[in-house]
């Protein structure tokens, strides 16, 4: 308790040590912080919070007397201590009742708080410094004085939000890990905000993501920038520099140039980077291309990068042998088989020289720097345009979440084709120069091991990621790494608490960030329990300065409700809703470019007229919720995806796969959810033919579809059930499941490389985990 006492009282200090009030009333109110916190700690300990309310008073009643009421409600430091001491009062008034019908502090209390803050805000100048006398002291004396004690208002603002805004008092650990995470972005928010203005007169490069690259490799030459976990590859910042080089110079030979685009067929390995950044180096695009890939899908994605060159690792040439590739020109990185197509190049072949940076001069922020593909309720994968600026950015903060410094060691398994990986985990090499150790793939038994093996201090996930490893029999080695964090998406709140515990992660940073889409939020969750299963929240400033939100929809139909006015309706707390973002196409972080290829399906997902005629916003197609602190929890999808193994999966790209098989005659599919798994698994209602085999479903499958993609369940049906416009009925077979004490039909279910029946006990067996 005592290292708590001290932080807090330190913290209270700083924030009332304004030189206008008297050393008396500093005294009280950090003797008020510091009880406070105490009592946070020890909620059930209610001398903390009597000795809270008395220390405010005190301090109160002394600075009154010494000096005068009247100055007292002029001090911006008083009004300022007196929202937070008057919220924090009724919060501990109503614990100490016991009255847990009633938690919230009245109204009245908070307005006057936020009024109070409000006008600190105006009377910051002191008058006995004189800084109202502009003439005497001069302009620049006076601009620095408003700009120093602003910034002490938002860094103010920031931390009694919770308290001021949302009607109570959550654990201070958390909002002290806010105001870090703020004070951190705060030269990147600037930079948005200020960058209409700089675009105008500045006309800036897109280079700029290059720029930081040769920077980073400047101040980190010969240090560790790329490792694997067995060891076998260690490269330095200047080894993966000349690597570029060497790529940029044999792809300017295959006649890849400025604005062309390269694909990129890599699994986890420095290749990957090494590739996509000489791509960038010339001005090019690489487009990012899943290896699950194969057949139709593959075929699409290809076609809609145009991609000029296609670079991959001859480990995958059977994805490839599956379509017609006789037009793209094929580069297997350092291949050495024959193939009766392609090219096998020897990186160390190239020039180490630095391409000429006139190839990447006219690009701008706007363009593309990769096309990441996503699969949409339309059903092919779409390539979503990640321009130059959002790349910066993205990079920028998932470095900025965490507080990432040169001497984190990074350990990624996500695949780099996705965001994720790709983007933010590569990203923190880029910007803070940390190593990034690159697995190949995910493994639940070798997961700890690595990063224990390879010292790593943060790691990415992904929610099964995380189930995956809570399965895995308990080690005492469990604990044994050096893990300070991991970030990532969709950790299930029912294993959260738990994971944390079991591996010993000190800090949790669970983010929402759609891959073509505006919406961020984050949960950076540490040493308490608040905000658990949150994917981020709605504070006070990001509250009022961010542009997304959640509205009311049909539930049935998934379409906005709109209200009498013709505007669409914002959800209450508690209530599920559509989670938007306003689109502002000159901030970076709002802007929303959509898709390469058909305008239609950008313009798809844009929602106009939203809460004011010719506003537009982006729809996520995520169900959300806020609760009554303004975390924000994943509730589910809207329309034919769902999303399986980290993955989404179109229900109309899989019932596309059931076409040769003529034996069936219709095709239903859609996700149902499984105990104790992540996300729905694939089902397939069908109506077959009286000579319809089962065992020809697999292999037909297996060939055209991902492996997450294949359905899990398989449901014979004697008629199909659809609306009187035609539309399959998808919501009641949903909501049945897969169980079959409910579902009467046969079911199969798809295990060791075909379908077999699956039977009440097998259901029984997957609720308990047990398969």
């Amino acid at each position: 308790m005592s290292e708590i006492l001290l932080q807090y009282s330190l913290l209270g200090y700083i924030l009332i040590a304004n030189y206008e009030i008297l050393l008396s009333l500093k005294l009280y109110l950090t003797l008020c912080f510091g009880f406070a916190a105490l009592a946070v700690a020890e909620p059930e300990k209610h001398q903390w919070k009597y000795l809270t309310v008395i220390a405010g008073g005190l301090g109160w009643f002394v600075n009154g007397i010494l000096n005068g009421f009247i100055y007292s409600l002029l001090s911006p430091t008083a009004l300022w201590g007196m929202g937070i001491v008057s919220a924090i009062t009724w919060q501990f008034v109503y614990d100490i009742k016991g009255d847990d019908t009633n938690r919230k502090i009245p109204f009245s209390v908070r307005l006057g708080s936020m009024v109070a803050l409000f006008i600190s805000c105006w009377v910051q100048l002191d008058f006995n410094n004189g800084e109202f006398t502009l003439f005497f002291n001069g302009f620049m004396h006076f601009l620095w004085k408003v700009t120093a004690k602003s910034l002490l208002i938002l860094i103010g603002l920031q931390l009694a939000a919770p308290i001021l805004l949302y009607q109570g008092i959550p654990d201070p650990f958390n909002i002290w890990t806010e105001i870090n995470f703020g004070l951190r972005i705060l030269p990147q928010y600037l930079m948005m905000r200020l960058y209409p203005i700089y675009s105008r007169v500045y006309r800036p490069s897109g280079a700029f993501i290059v720029n930081t690259w040769m920077s980073t490799v400047k101040k980190y030459h010969s240090d560790e920038a790329i490792t694997v976990p067995s060891g076998e590859i260690s490269l330095t910042f200047d080894q993966v520099n000349k690597k570029i080089n060497q790529m940029a110079s044999i792809l300017l030979k295959h006649g890849v140039g400025p604005k062309d685009s390269v694909a990129l067929i890599l699994e986890n390995s420095p290749d990957f980077f090494i590739t996509w950044f000489a791509v960038l180096k010339i001005g090019g695009t690489a487009a990012f291309i899943n290896t699950n890939l194969k057949e139709n899908a593959l075929a699409h994605v290809l076609k809609e990068a145009s991609a000029k060159v296609i670079v991959m690792h001859e480990s995958l040439v059977g994805n490839i042998m599956t379509i017609e590739h006789s037009e793209f020109d094929i580069l297997f990185f350092d291949g050495t088989k024959k193939f009766a197509f392609g090219t096998n190049i020897d990186i160390s072949t190239g020039s180490e020289k630095e391409p000429d940076p006139k190839l990447r001069s006219d690009i701008s922020i706007s363009d593309p720097a990769a096309y990441i593909y996503t699969s949409g309720t339309t059903g092919l994968p779409k390539a979503a345009i990640i321009s130059h600026s959002r790349l910066y950015v993205a990079m920028k903060l998932s470095s900025a979440l965490q507080g990432v410094v040169h001497e984190d060691r990074i350990y990624i398994c996500l695949p780099l084709y996705h965001s994720a990986g790709g983007m933010l985990g590569l990203g923190m090499m880029v910007h803070n120069g940390a190593t990034v150790i690159l697995s190949k793939k995910f493994s639940a038994s070798r997961f700890i091991a690595e990063c224990r093996a390879t010292r790593a201090t943060g790691a990415q996930y992904i929610g099964e990621l995380c189930r995956y490893l809570m399965n895995t029999p308990e080690k005492f080695s469990d604990k044994d790494h050096s893990l300070k964090f991991m970030i990532g998406n969709g950790l299930r709140p029912e294993i959260w608490l738990a994971f944390k515990q079991r591996f010993g992660i000190p800090k949790i940073i669970e983010f929402y960030m759609a891959t073509e889409g505006n919406v961020q939020l984050f949960n950076v969750q540490d040493n308490d329990n608040f905000g658990i299963g949150s994917m981020g929240r709605f504070g006070l400033i990001t509250g009022v300065l961010s542009t997304r939100t959640l509205i009311k929809i049909d539930q049935i139909t998934g379409e906005p409700v709109r209200g009498p006015d013709g505007f669409c309706q914002v959800c209450k707390d508690g209530e599920p809703g559509e989670l938007i973002g306003q689109i502002k196409n000159n901030d970076p972080q709002a802007a929303y470019v959509g898709y390469k290829g058909e305008s239609s399906k950008t313009t798809k997902k844009i929602l106009t007229n939203v809460f004011r005629k010719g506003d537009a916003y982006f729809e996520t197609g995520d169900i959300a919720k806020r609760d009554y602190w303004g975390y924000v929890y994943f509730v589910d999808r809207i329309g034919d995806t769902f999303r399986w193994k980290g993955e989404n999966v179109s229900t109309t790209e899989v019932a596309k796969a059931f076409t040769p098989i003529a034996e069936i005659e219709e095709t239903n599919v859609y996700g149902v959810a499984v105990p104790g798994f992540d996300g729905r698994a694939g089902m397939a209602a069908l109506i077959v033919k009286e000579n319809f085999d089962i065992d020809q479903l697999a292999p037909v499958l297996t060939k055209s579809l991902p492996s997450y993609a294949i359905p899990v369940f398989i449901r014979i049906l004697p008629e199909m059930h659809s609306t009187g416009t035609m539309k399959q009925v998808k919501t009641q077979f949903r909501n049945e499941g897969c169980d079959p004490n409910i579902v009467k039909d046969p079911i199969y279910r798809f295990e060791g490389g075909k379908y077999v029946p699956f039977t009440i006990e097998d259901y029984q067996k997957v609720s308990t985990l047990k398969i």
